[in-house]
């Protein structure tokens, strides 16, 4: 029986990567940066710090120590915009019974910014909300999901995980956690989306988060 749900934040709690998106990008563009370039590495889940590294092997070049903060920024003037992602509030709703957590690879500012903003930070405990900054190493590795399971002293297999990136169900793998995969966003609803995610390792994947208390219900 399922006694921990541990959520991602962007893309699968909030429908954030097109604002992460648009925030990365200006953010280049003020930094003189052709962003095309670095296009491929958005959206793919991994925490901004391995973002820039990813971007300046690209570049040739370091992107300085204002890079992240200005993305920051620049998201954050953006999270009016945000809303949850397809179903969330139907399965929140729904699974009140349900140990709940999010674990993001974001910054923990603009994770608790993100969920607020769309309306659902009521369901989650302010103490429950993890981010990469807590841990050594962020997703891929597996890090940040044992963090989780030791907060809740939960085994792997009575969690489940669910996520939008390849990154975070690798990372729930590595970790021993069930894994659904979400694709419901604007940026990954397609069924090339769910095919990536299912050869990643998802167990299994929805495209809509009202499905999942019936999938956590049996």
């Amino acid at each position: 029986m399922t006694q921990l749900i541990i959520f991602d934040c962007d893309g699968t709690l909030v429908d954030s990567e097109p604002l992460h998106l648009k925030a990365t990008f200006e953010s280049l563009k003020d930094l003189g940066k052709d962003p095309d370039k670095v296009a491929h590495f958005v959206g793919t889940g991994l925490s901004m710090e391995n973002l820039q590294k990813e971007f300046e092997a690209v570049y040739g070049e370091s992107l300085t120590d204002h890079f992240v903060p200005l993305v920051n920024k620049k998201y954050i003037e953006f999270l009016t915009e945000i809303e949850p992602a397809k179903g969330v509030e139907i399965a929140l709703n729904n699974l009140m019974h349900v140990h709940k957590c999010v674990a993001s690879n974001g910054e923990l500012p603009n994770v608790q910014k993100s969920i607020t903003g769309a309306g659902i930070a009521q369901h989650f405990n302010i103490e429950h909300v993890f981010s990469a900054q807590m841990v050594e190493s962020a997703k891929p590795a597996p890090d940040l999901f044992l963090h989780a399971l030791s907060a809740f002293n939960v085994a792997p297999e009575d969690a489940v995980v669910l996520e939008d990136t390849k990154t975070g169900v690798l990372a729930a793998k590595a970790a021993g956690i069930p894994v659904i995969g979400f694709a419901g966003a604007s940026h990954s609803d397609s069924d090339e989306y769910v095919q990536m995610l299912r050869d990643a390792g998802a167990d299994i994947v929805i495209r809509d988060m009202a499905e999942l208390p019936s999938i956590i219900q049996g």
